[in-house]
């Protein structure tokens, strides 16, 4: 099934005509590019006086498809407004392909990017930000840090004006930074936020984005549940086998990453449960061909 026949295509189309529209009526003093990898197609915004640096902190926001119309309402024109250099995704298409990490792991969440530019100051855009877009259904980004207390700014630092290439053992080809040595080396990202201990600091406080793992308690309703071996791991979610510390019953676990999905709505299909198991969400039983809202990252529990 086409995306353009699922429901929320109409919605997709009106992003995608509100964006190409505010972009096309921008004056000629600034640049816009059109860029195309696979399934992932964007826009690279900039005035034309300005020269970006090559390496610097990116901050990037997080968006869900049902939300495309929203930030290009409310947070392309603040970029514009402040001169300020970015990239953001064409089409809902693009949005899926990011958010589901057909992408790549690393790029999951990464819908529009503001860039470090000696124009302004990345750290005061990243606060009016997290004011205009306070919430968000889509993923947090594995390769970032997330800025503290705000759900949708995360920060990585990295190559900004691509100059140079270098080729591994394996024939992997890297851009590089350059280290305060003048040492280039790979720009790695990582999956779980690190950054290299060389870099200056984040323009804001920031933390690695919260997860659920081995040995971390967390709450579903009034109930309290541990994760204590690791079954399988997936970019959509792990699954555990855990205990549940009410009254210690074994308990499958599985938790997704909150807006890593193909649906245009935003939600998981919830297909067959367990044999002679109960599928609770948020301590609620459902039915097993029902849909839920990505609101946690905790989404699914079979207690057995």
């Amino acid at each position: 099934m086409s995306l353009r026949t699922l429901p929320g295509a109409e919605s997709a189309d009106r992003y995608q005509e509100s964006l190409s529209t505010l972009l096309r009526q921008l004056p000629s003093t600034w640049l816009v590019r059109e860029y195309a990898d696979g399934l992932v197609r964007s826009y690279a915004v900039q005035p034309r006086a300005t020269q970006l640096p090559h390496q610097g902190w990116k901050l990037h926001l997080s968006a869900a498809p049902s939300e495309a119309t929203s930030l290009c309402d409310c947070v392309v024109p603040f970029l514009i407004d402040a001169q300020a250099s970015f990239k953001i995704m064409r089409d809902s298409e693009s949005f899926f392909t990011i958010n589901s990490g057909h992408a790549g792991a690393t790029q999951v969440g990464k819908i529009l990017t503001v860039y470090e530019s000696p124009d302004y100051d990345l750290g005061t855009l990243a606060r009016r930000l997290s004011l205009l877009w306070t919430k968000t259904k889509g993923p947090q980004v594995p390769s970032d840090l997330q800025m503290t207390g705000a759900e949708a700014v995360f920060f990585r630092y990295g190559v900004i004006a691509a100059r140079k290439v270098i080729v591994d053992k394996l024939g992997r080809h890297a851009f590089t930074l350059r280290r305060p040595d003048g040492v280039e080396v790979p720009d790695v990202r990582t999956m779980d936020g690190s950054q290299p201990t060389w870099v200056p600091p984040p323009p804001l406080p920031c933390n690695p984005a919260t997860k659920i793992d081995v040995d971390t308690r967390f709450y579903v309703g009034t109930e309290e549940f541990l994760p204590m071996v690791c079954l399988n791991r997936s970019l959509r979610g792990n699954t555990y086998l855990g205990i549940s510390l009410k009254d210690g019953r074994s308990t499958i676990l599985k938790i997704a990453r909150r807006g890593i999905c193909w649906s245009p709505t935003d939600t998981i299909p919830l297909i067959s449960s367990i044999a002679n198991t109960v599928l609770f969400v948020s301590s609620r039983p459902i039915n097993s061909s029902h849909h839920i809202q990505l609101d946690s990252p905790v989404v699914i529990i079979w207690a057995c």
